[in-house]
Protein backbone atom coordinates (compact mmCIF):
# COMPACT_ATOMS: atom_id res chain seq x y z
CA UNK A 1 0.00 0.00 0.00
CA UNK A 2 1.69 3.34 -0.86
CA UNK A 3 0.65 6.87 0.18
CA UNK A 4 1.43 10.29 -0.60
CA UNK A 5 0.99 12.96 2.05
CA UNK A 6 0.88 16.95 1.20
CA UNK A 7 0.47 19.71 3.72
CA UNK A 8 -0.52 17.17 6.79
CA UNK A 9 0.77 18.45 10.22
CA UNK A 10 4.30 19.08 10.26
CA UNK A 11 4.35 16.78 6.98
CA UNK A 12 5.08 19.16 3.87
CA UNK A 13 5.55 15.80 1.44
CA UNK A 14 5.88 12.18 2.11
CA UNK A 15 5.83 8.84 0.23
CA UNK A 16 5.47 6.37 2.09
CA UNK A 17 4.97 2.63 1.00
CA UNK A 18 3.50 -0.28 3.74
CA UNK A 19 4.96 -3.24 2.65
CA UNK A 20 5.01 -6.48 5.25
CA UNK A 21 7.12 -4.98 8.14
CA UNK A 22 7.43 -1.01 8.03
CA UNK A 23 9.26 0.98 10.73
CA UNK A 24 9.29 4.73 10.94
CA UNK A 25 11.41 6.56 13.05
CA UNK A 26 12.81 9.75 13.30
CA UNK A 27 13.42 13.04 15.21
CA UNK A 28 10.49 14.50 18.41
CA UNK A 29 7.99 15.98 16.29
CA UNK A 30 8.83 14.84 12.90
CA UNK A 31 5.77 13.69 12.31
CA UNK A 32 5.84 9.70 13.08
CA UNK A 33 2.76 9.96 15.71
CA UNK A 34 0.78 11.70 12.44
CA UNK A 35 1.58 8.66 9.76
CA UNK A 36 0.63 6.11 12.39
CA UNK A 37 -2.83 7.83 12.97
CA UNK A 38 -3.24 8.76 9.00
CA UNK A 39 -2.65 5.22 8.24
CA UNK A 40 -5.34 3.87 11.27
CA UNK A 41 -7.90 6.45 9.69
CA UNK A 42 -7.25 4.93 6.23
CA UNK A 43 -7.65 1.12 7.20
CA UNK A 44 -10.18 1.60 9.73
CA UNK A 45 -12.43 3.54 6.88
CA UNK A 46 -12.02 0.63 4.18
CA UNK A 47 -13.09 -1.67 6.84
CA UNK A 48 -15.97 0.25 7.76
CA UNK A 49 -16.94 0.62 4.57
CA UNK A 50 -16.12 -3.45 3.58
CA UNK A 51 -18.77 -3.93 6.75
CA UNK A 52 -21.48 -1.74 5.50
CA UNK A 53 -21.37 -3.15 1.86
CA UNK A 54 -21.79 -6.66 3.31
CA UNK A 55 -24.65 -5.22 5.72
CA UNK A 56 -26.40 -3.99 3.00
CA UNK A 57 -26.04 -6.40 0.31
CA UNK A 58 -27.33 -8.97 3.08
CA UNK A 59 -29.95 -7.15 3.43
CA UNK A 60 -31.20 -6.34 -0.38
CA UNK A 61 -30.61 -10.07 -0.47
CA UNK A 62 -33.18 -11.00 2.50
CA UNK A 63 -35.80 -8.63 1.10
CA UNK A 64 -35.33 -9.56 -2.32
CA UNK A 65 -36.11 -13.41 -0.94
CA UNK A 66 -39.56 -12.20 1.09
CA UNK A 67 -40.49 -10.72 -2.25
CA UNK A 68 -39.63 -14.13 -3.90
CA UNK A 69 -42.14 -15.94 -1.65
Amino acid sequence: MKFTLKNIGIIQNAEIELNGLTVITGYNDSGKSTIGKIVFSIIKSIQSYQFAYKVNIGEEIVHLQLILH
